[in-house]
């Protein structure tokens, strides 16, 4: 999904003074982890003008002024209407809704709120309103969830279908150490954002992985997967310190597979994938810690079921028979990618899927309507006369 929106909401009655508070919302707008600062503070006019005489001019379009709309006038800034509040004239506005049907008929806004999705952080016994069945293909496209909201939840947002998600109380937690929060931000970004196409390397040495990672990175890909089954670590270690400059300049997800004590130790690793006979993912998490992403290879709805409550992301397959993984799973093709997604949703268990294994761009319309959220590519990219083209292909269609 290219350009998830991140959107923050201040507190009502902060504890931070002003200059703090303008700070905060500054340093947040500036990193890029935040797209839209929303004030809010319904019972405080006087604090939202302090706010708006304190920040900086050129950050006034990218706040949202709630409840007054003479101080969005006469600061310059857009307006967002409560539940069933007119619009008022004049003004760009946005909008709240607490209903399926609300946020449906909103279609001329830029984006409207669904809220709560989850249970409040911020607001006590404010509980989740929706089921997530009764959200996925219905949510019109400027839908942007709101209500219990953290970081690590970006990726499930973005399963459900909404076009962005708002945090509240997940950001004014954390304000003690900003930078950290704002890694935080960006690193769940990064992973809603390049989720679709995940690259995954095949050659067997370091020179011959790093050339495959950085052309499937010039050709547009933001996931790379270092796989490299039968090389030492020291092999591995080296094929993550070429890649990993190219990675970060291009802003991509880089994870190894297997490898947990190597990216535990190696902070340009971003997280590991791991199939049946590697490590247990409650031990993996132990060392990785709680920041880094952990994946895992299911093959049937059971295996996706037991594995989802301690994974970040799924990688389900094999669609149709492949060369590229040695003692390959039973083919599963879109029917079998259909009855995994189901049964996640029908749990209620909202980790996005990667469809892995013998996929083509012809295939990906297949693939994607069987209610995955990605594709997972290695031969097709990599044997291609061009990778970089064949990755632009996949990224075309899966656009």
């Amino acid at each position: 999904m290219d350009n998830f929106l991140l959107i923050a909401l201040t507190e009502p009655s902060s504890p931070l003074p002003p200059e703090r508070e303008a700070d905060c919302i500054t340093r947040l707008l500036r990193s890029g982890a935040i797209d839209f600062m929303h004030l809010r503070k319904p019972s405080d006019p006087a604090r939202v003008e302090t706010l708006l005489e304190l920040l900086p001019q050129d950050l006034h379009p990218r706040l949202r002024v709630h409840r007054f709309p003479e101080l969005a006038r006469r600061y310059g800034c857009p307006y967002h209407a409560a539940d069933g509040e007119p619009a008022p004239d004049g003004l760009d506005t946005t909008r709240s809704c607490h209903s399926l049907e609300g946020v449906q008929s909103a279609g001329g806004c830029a984006y409207a709120f669904l809220s709560p999705l989850f249970d409040s952080i911020s607001k006590q016994g404010y509980r989740a309103a929706f089921a997530p069945a009764e959200l996925v293909g219905k949510l019109p496209p400027n839908a942007v969830a709101l209500g219990g909201i953290t970081p690590e939840r970006l990726p499930q947002v973005a399963r459900l279908g909404f076009r962005g998600a708002a945090m509240l109380g997940a950001i004014w937690e954390q304000t003690a150490d900003l930078d950290r929060l704002t890694a935080r931000l960006l690193r769940a970004r990064r992973m809603v954002e390049g989720f679709r196409l995940q690259f995954i390397t095949s050659a067997p040495d370091a020179e011959q992985t790093a050339l495959q990672a950085r052309q499937a990175l010039e050709g547009g890909c933001r996931w790379m997967q270092v796989r490299m089954k039968d090389a030492p670590d020291s092999e591995v270690e080296q094929a993550v310190r070429l890649i990993a400059p190219y990675a970060k300049e291009s802003g991509a997800i880089l994870l190894v597979d297997d490898r947990v004590e190597l990216a535990a130790r190696m902070p340009e690793i971003d997280g590991v994938h791991l199939g049946h006979a590697d490590m247990p993912r409650e031990q993996a998490r132990l060392l990785l810690g709680a920041d880094k992403i952990i994946g895992s290879t299911a093959n049937t709805p059971e295996q996706a079921l037991r594995l989802a409550p301690v994974s970040d992301y799924l990688g389900v397959g094999p669609f149709r028979f492949t060369t590229t993984k040695k003692n390959l799973a039973p083919v599963l093709g879109a029917e079998g990618l259909r009855e995994v997604s189901q049964a996640l949703l029908k749990a209620g268990e909202l980790l996005p899927v990667v469809a892995i294994g013998g996929i083509l761009p012809a295939d990906v319309r297949r693939v994607m309507e069987s209610g995955v959220q990605g594709v997972a590519v290695s031969g097709a990219i990599h044997a291609a006369p061009s990778p970089q083209e064949a990755t632009r292909e996949f990224l075309n269609e899966l656009n």
